[in-house]
């Protein structure tokens, strides 16, 4: 069976500085080491239906998941 994909964005944090895309990426990713992941709030969307959700991992699972309509 396939796995659906999904499409995980954070929240706030998509556009960082840096001379080249390598730069801003690495900049990124030493900013998300700093951080909490489970802390943070994330955008996700089904890339078959487009359907938008929003995870709160700082939640139980069962109240981790909101549509974003």
């Amino acid at each position: 069976m396939t796995k659906k994909l999904y499409t995980i964005t954070l929240g706030g944090f998509s556009s960082q500085e840096g001379e080249t895309p390598l730069e801003a990426t690495k900049r990124f990713v030493e900013f998300l080491n700093t951080c909490n992941l489970n802390e943070l709030i994330y955008d996700v969307e089904d890339d078959e239906t487009k359907e938008r959700f929003i995870v709160d991992l700082s939640e139980n699972d069962e109240d981790a998941v909101f549509p974003n309509n």
